[in-house]
């Protein structure tokens, strides 16, 4: 066994000069760069360099790495070749690694780049580049290679779909939006409304929201399918909807709801469950939705009811919507009122008469969205 070399510090300090100024010349530099490559090249010394990654722990690999971006260990970063191996070697230990590794990699990552300072720098350098045309092209042009693999874009859908699931990205999601959305002025909201039904009916983006949905499904596990399936039956469960709410609120007692399928008719073409039904009269009111009922003409349904002998009166959802939101004038209420009261035909005309009295503000504070007591 070799013994360690004991040197003086006089020693030291001549070797130490003898380097530098070895050093200082460019050829020996060059010279022992290559040297230095030629035997990290040697399939021993990688065997070495492979055992000794292994088994470090990984909060060491991540430290490791940090001081290799900060430039405390310094490699020729500049080489494309040097550069393509490291990025090969990372992408096989990653997927080596075990699902706990993984999460635990990624949490010191989240934890170091939460950092204030890695952040500034992390904001500075990406605003540098954002300005760069030709990094934005090739960035484009590179995003653009790598979505032609469909193995690619299946991982993708995966990895989206895992974070998007996460407890703290959903909450953070829905703390954002419900702010922007409070914030919002009333014709702000209905202005985006609008322009999201028009958007929703073109042939466009149906067709490809029907193939990102058909790949969400097919890349889904058989578990997660049933959660999946179990959400959207309690989705349809939440009855009644909004509008239903407002316009239950604004009719008398004998108007009861039964969309909640209490109550069907088969009117010759199908089974039929309207809104609301009146007590006592062959008479229902239907609500249609500006989205889900965009292909219906209100005049079929009215006359595919008269054929079983049942009178029926259609009112749009943005109708109903504006009232509640106090974006719709006076007269706008007085009309869906008057129609809906005529169409009882049980003491309308004293009700409209007095309810034209009133104004618009003072009978919606009189309606707040909690169902109240009905006239």
């Amino acid at each position: 066994m070799l013994l360690p070399i004991k040197r003086s510090k006089e020693t030291k300090l001549k070797l130490s000069k003898a380097r530098k100024k070895y050093y200082e010349n460019p050829k020996n530099r060059e010279k022992n760069r290559k040297a230095q490559i030629e035997a990290q090249n040697r399939p021993e010394v990688k065997l070495k360099r492979k055992k000794w990654w292994d088994n470090l722990s990984i909060e060491k690999k991540i430290e490791l790495s940090f001081k290799i971006s900060k430039g405390v260990i310094k490699h020729d970063l500049e080489n494309p070749e040097y550069r393509d191996n490291i990025s090969k070697g990372q992408i096989k230990r990653f997927k080596n690694m075990t699902f706990e590794d993984r999460e635990k990699f990624r949490i010191i990552l989240i934890e170091s780049f939460n950092r204030p300072e890695v952040k500034l720098k992390m904001s500075i350098s990406a605003k540098k580049r954002a300005q760069d045309p030709e990094w934005r092209r090739k960035r484009s042009e590179g995003q653009k290679m790598w979505a032609q693999i469909p193995e690619n874009m299946e991982q993708m859908s995966r990895i989206s779909l895992e974070v998007q699931n996460r407890p703290e990205v959903k909450l953070k999601k829905s703390i954002s939006r419900k702010k922007w959305w409070k914030n919002l002025s009333i014709e702000e909201k209905e202005k985006i409304r609008e322009k999201q039904i028009k958007i929703n009916n073109t042939p466009e983006h149906r067709l490809n929201s029907s193939i990102a949905q058909k790949r969400y499904w097919k890349n889904l596990l058989p578990e997660e399918k049933k959660i999946v399936i179990e959400k959207m039956l309690k989705a349809n469960k939440c009855r009644p909807t909004n509008p239903e709410k407002v316009f239950d609120e604004l009719t008398p007692d004998n108007v009861r709801y039964v969309g909640n399928g209490s109550w069907y008719r088969w009117t010759g073409k199908k089974h039929r469950n309207p809104d609301f039904k009146i007590t006592g009269q062959n008479k229902v009111i239907e609500i249609f939705g500006t989205y889900w009922h965009r292909d219906e003409n209100p005049k079929d349904i009215i006359q595919e009811y008269k054929g079983i002998g049942i009178e029926c009166i259609v009112f749009w959802e943005h109708e109903i919507i504006k009232i509640r939101e106090k974006v719709a004038p006076k007269p706008e209420l007085e009309r869906v009122l008057k129609e809906t009261l005529e169409f009882i035909g049980d003491h309308s005309d004293e009700i409209c008469s007095e309810r034209k009295k009133d104004d618009l503000e003072e009978y919606i504070k009189a309606f707040p969205c909690s169902r109240p007591q009905k006239l």
